[in-house]
């Protein structure tokens, strides 16, 4: 072969490679979809991308495999990916919004400070994933799973999330407002500073979680269970319809003040602090098993309810009105004030007293006096 032709020849295969590198974070920020990709499961070679409809049409059957890399800063905006798997993949600071992504595997992938808004995913799987400073808002996920992955400081307002599950989740600082979560399961998750407020939730179970300085206020629950331990939870102002509180242990300052609704029921606590129900409106509510210290149910209205098993500690009932209530298994051990309050068909069996129980009956009505 003559020299000029072997120059030529060489010449053919360095740029063929050039072709099959995925250009990352350190080169220089692509405009749009203009830049080499290589899908591993694909039979053709690397071509250059023209526009994000070009690249949607060519993985569209064929999906996109990627292992190791760095994709930074683009803008993969209305990306559409079908059967992908992304395996140790960085994609930092890069744009999905409005992206669709349909039966894929996200696992290892860092989606931090991404803009995922209005992203849709469909029976996806998300393993060891980071989303740190994600922006979320009006995304929605179906069917999907995550496993093991990590969500700090990011914004989930306006999500749609339904038939989905959260294994092992570990959130820190999250804003998840305005959202409606359609039979959704947390299991074993860590939820810190996580704010579910002014959304709705639906047949939802948070099964063995821990919440700190969380809470869903404003929220609407139906059938929903939380199996939680924590403190600082709050339900203020919250309209519940079969919604049962369970308590792995205490939960410190649980806030149920102006909460309505109907078959609420809070149970299986050891001794708990700060517990507040003021200005509630309940009707169908069930404590059971629970021990609270430094209680509050101010200006509160029973209907169809069950006290059971539960001891007391210094606890204000001032104000608040009982109707069909049952008292059952219940001790005082310490301070109790019933101020203004009414007792309306409202039975006490088994009560006990503390050795220094101070009561106060103060413009209390009652049709049979409480056996105090």
């Amino acid at each position: 072969m003559s020299v000029k032709k072997s120059l030529k020849h060489a010449a053919k295969i360095l740029i063929y490679c050039s072709l099959t590198v995925v250009l990352v974070g350190a080169m220089d920020p692509c405009e749009g979809m203009a830049f080499f990709m290589k899908t591993q499961i694909s039979t053709k070679t690397s071509e250059k991308l023209a526009d994000i409809e070009a690249f949607n049409e060519q993985i569209r059957t064929e999906g996109w495999s990627l292992k190791r890399k760095i994709i930074k800063q683009k803008q993969l905006d209305r990306l559409d990916l079908r059967n992908s798997t992304w395996q140790d993949v960085d994609v930092t600071l890069t744009s999905f919004t409005e992206g669709a992504f349909t039966q894929s595997t996200f696992e290892g992938v860092t989606f931090d400070h991404v803009d995922l808004s209005h992203a849709r995913f469909a029976d996806c799987t998300f393993i060891r994933c980071t989303f740190n400073d994600t922006k979320l808002e009006e995304a929605s996920f179906s069917k999907c799973r995550f496993i093991d992955c990590t969500l700090k400081q990011s914004n989930l307002d306006g999500t749609r999330i339904a038939d989905s599950t959260f294994q092992n989740l570990s959130a820190d600082q999250v804003e998840w407002r305005f959202a409606k979560l359609t039979t959704v399961q947390f299991s074993r998750c860590t939820l810190n500073e996580v704010a579910f407020t002014d959304g709705e939730i639906d047949h939802a179970q948070f099964d063995d979680c821990t919440l700190i300085r969380s809470g869903f206020s404003n929220s609407k629950l139906n059938a929903t269970t939380f199996n939680i331990k924590g403190e600082t939870v709050n339900f203020v102002e919250t309209t519940c319809t079969d919604v049962t509180i369970s308590g792995q242990g205490a939960i410190h300052r649980l806030n149920l003040a102006d909460i309505k609704g109907a078959r609420i029921t809070v149970q299986n606590l050891a001794w708990s602090e700060l517990f507040a129900m003021s200005f509630a409106q309940v009707d169908h509510f069930r404590l059971e098993n629970v021990k609270l210290r430094y209680a509050s149910c101010l200006d509160a209205s029973f209907t169809n309810t069950i006290f059971k098993d539960v001891h007391f500690d210094f606890i204000q009932f001032d104000e608040t009105r009982f109707n069909e209530t049952r008292f059952e298994n219940v001790t005082f051990s310490n301070e109790i004030q019933f101020d203004k309050a009414r007792f309306e068909n409202t039975e006490f069996i088994n009560i006990q007293k503390g050795d220094h129980l101070k009561i106060s009956f103060k413009d209390t009505v009652y049709s049979k006096a409480p056996p105090f």
